[in-house]
Parts: structure tokens; C-alpha cells; sequence
């Protein structure tokens, strides 16, 4: 940039259903705190009211423009013309939408010629279905949409679901802020081996299988622990089945929190046997913090975890008692899996994944 010359910021509008505590939702926070505020013109439009997260907390500190459209469950008319009009009003050169929120904006992207990057966060056979999948199908090849896959597995299962020449789809992979996980635990003999897990509680999540597969490791290893972070429809049903079995002593629940990270240093191996995934950031962040990864082999999962963990099949109970015990048993495993998994995941850094972003504002905005 010449001296005297003003750089124009580019104006960028961000859609997310909301701020609960989730994937996409802290993929968005952290992508709002590192972006340069000096070359964009950000404002977050969150289509439902006002949530008590760390994740509103963190965003609504930030200071940028953010509206909440208090919307209800479900598709709303009024929002969608709401939106409308505040899209109008402040002029985007280019939308950033997740998961349902694009919905939303496609037609005034469409009526003004703004291109939309649409972040795959899952399985896209899941992510969208029915007449939302068809109506999507013909925005990609309008190329009003462009789809920004957080693997490449998702990359490639995007490309043959809509038919997609592979070099339409960007990929960025979800970011890690890589200074909150030091790991600072010392690999010497504990009392005890303790496994984490950080998910919603929910059907695909799978924590039943997680605590069942659990009682058969802890019958074997009575040195372990089992630590379940998160909150979600299906805790209480969890939460009984432990007592079922009697594992009270062993298993603990922390709910929703913000300090992820001590509790992540203080354990030993992340376990997420999910039935079906997109790039969980909290596998990011257990790699950042140096656990090694007992997880499923879906979604983009097997493009993180390699040599830093075990992969299983999802649903599979044995492979995921086989793993947890072979991970408890050898602290060497442990050692060797961590320091991959530290080196790893440095090029998932925040910092480096939102230059990534900006790089796309900049080839996509209409200026």
C-alpha cells in the first residue's frame, strides 16, 4: 500500500443460527477475534435471541457489529425478509454463512450479484437435505454459493454429492488457538489414567457406548478415570446409566465451561467415538494440548488423526475397549502419540487459518 493512500476495508457480513456452545459457533468467535479489523468491516447477524454462553460472552466483547434476529425455531418469513432489508442496508461485498443461516441470505446474494462462502461444518449429506439440498445443488452451480469444506474428506464427499468440479470447493480446515492448550502435564507415573471427552450429549456424540465401553476398561484398569465435558438433551440418560453400573467414583460430569483447556491438561487421552463428524474442533484442541485421540474414523477425522492416535469404527464397542486399554496401559505410546500431535496441529493455528479466510474475502468480494 502507498503512503496517503486509504486501504478500503472489505464489508462482510457473517450469518450463524447462534452462539450456543458448539463447533461452528466457536469457529466463528475465534475467526471474529483474530480477523483484522483494519482491512474488513465485519457485522454478525445471529438469526435466534441472545444466549449465556462463553461464546456470546467472548463475541459480544469484541466489540463489532452484531445483531440478534430473535428467531424462533424453524424457518421464519419475518426473518428472512428482516435480513433482507439489513443486508441491503449495509451493503456486504461478501457473506460468510454457517450451517442453516445461508437460507437466509441466498436471495438477496442472488438479486445482487454477492457471492456467499458457505462453511460445510458436516457430513454434507447430512448437513442439508430434502428441498434445502436441491435449492442449494443450483446455487452452487450458479456459483452464487461457494462452498468452503473444513477437510478434505468433506471436500470430496461436497464435490460428489452436488456433482461439483473439485477446484470449485475451497478448503479450510477448522482452527485451533494453539496458545490457550499448552500442554504442561509431566509424563511421570500417576495414581491414575484419566480419559475426556468434550461433546453436546447427544444420540450421535455416542457417551452411552463411551461409559459402557468404559466399564469394561475400568474393570480391567482400576486405575482410570472418565471425564465427560459438555451438556446436552441426552446428560440425564448418561448420567443414569453410570450410576447403573455403578461408576459414580470414576466418571465425572463438569457441564458447559469455559476453561476447556485445564481440564484437557490434566487428563490423559481424548475419546470421542461420534457416529458421524465434520472436523471436531475438540479434537484440535486436545492435539494442541498434546493428548493423543481415541476417536471415529468419519468425517474429516482421518485427516487429523493419524499417527498422534487410534481410529475405530463407529458404533464398534470392542475396538473402542481394545484402544482405550492399549492407550492406558503404555505411557511410551502416550508420549510418542502427544509429541505428534503437538507438532501437528500447529498448522491448524487460528492465526494462520484466518489469513486463509481473509485471503478468501478478498478473491470473492465483489470490488
Amino acid at each position: 500500500m502507498e503512503w496517503g493512500i486509504k486501504m478500503r476495508k472489505i464489508r462482510v457480513v457473517i450469518l450463524v443460527p447462534s452462539l450456543v456452545v458448539g463447533g461452528a459457533e466457536n469457529m466463528v468467535a475465534q475467526l471474529l477475534k483474530n480477523i483484522d479489523k483494519e482491512k474488513n468491516d465485519v457485522l454478525l447477524i445471529v438469526m435466534s435471541s441472545k444466549n449465556r454462553t462463553y461464546i456470546n460472552a467472548l463475541i459480544e466483547g469484541l466489540g463489532i457489529k452484531l445483531i440478534y434476529m430473535n428467531k424462533k425455531d424453524g424457518f421464519s418469513l419475518n426473518a428472512f425478509i428482516s435480513t433482507f432489508k439489513i443486508l441491503t442496508k449495509f451493503k456486504p461485498q461478501i457473506i460468510h454463512t454457517h450451517l442453516s443461516s445461508w437460507v437466509y441470505a441466498f436471495l438477496w446474494g442472488l438479486i445482487y450479484g454477492v457471492n456467499i462462502l458457505h462453511t460445510v461444518h458436516s457430513m454434507p449429506i447430512r448437513e442439508c437435505t430434502g428441498a434445502a439440498r436441491i435449492l442449494r445443488k443450483y446455487l452452487y452451480k450458479m456459483n452464487s454459493i461457494i462452498p468452503v469444506a473444513i477437510s478434505d474428506m468433506i471436500a470430496k464427499q461436497t464435490s460428489e454429492l452436488y456433482n461439483l468440479p473439485a477446484g470449485f470447493i475451497e478448503t479450510i480446515y477448522n482452527p485451533v488457538d494453539i496458545q490457550k492448550f499448552q500442554d504442561y502435564k509431566e509424563y511421570t507415573n500417576k495414581k491414575y489414567i484419566t480419559f475426556v471427552n468434550v461433546a453436546r450429549f447427544t444420540a450421535i456424540k455416542n457417551q452411552t457406548l463411551l461409559v459402557d465401553a468404559f466399564y469394561r476398561v475400568q474393570k480391567e484398569l482400576p486405575n482410570t478415570l472418565l471425564v465427560l465435558v459438555g451438556d446436552g438433551e441426552l446428560r440425564t440418560q448418561v448420567e443414569e446409566k453410570v450410576r447403573k453400573l455403578h461408576l459414580e467414583e470414576y466418571v465425572s460430569f463438569t457441564g458447559i465451561i469455559s476453561g476447556v483447556s485445564d481440564i484437557l491438561a490434566q487428563s490423559d487421552i481424548f475419546v470421542l467415538p461420534s457416529d458421524y463428524e465434520g472436523l471436531p474442533l475438540t479434537i484440535l484442541e486436545a492435539m494442541a494440548a498434546g493428548l493423543p485421540i481415541i476417536a471415529s474414523s468419519v468425517g474429516g477425522i482421518p485427516d487429523i488423526v493419524k499417527d498422534n492416535g487410534i481410529l475405530i469404527e463407529p458404533g464398534n464397542k470392542e475396538e473402542l475397549v481394545l484402544a482405550m486399554i492399549e492407550l492406558a496401559k503404555s505411557s511410551e505410546d502416550r508420549k510418542k502419540m502427544s509429541e505428534i500431535a503437538k507438532k501437528e496441529v500447529k498448522k491448524y493455528d487460528i492465526s494462520k487459518v484466518t489469513i486463509k479466510y481473509e485471503k478468501l474475502y478478498k478473491k470473492y468480494a465483489k470490488i
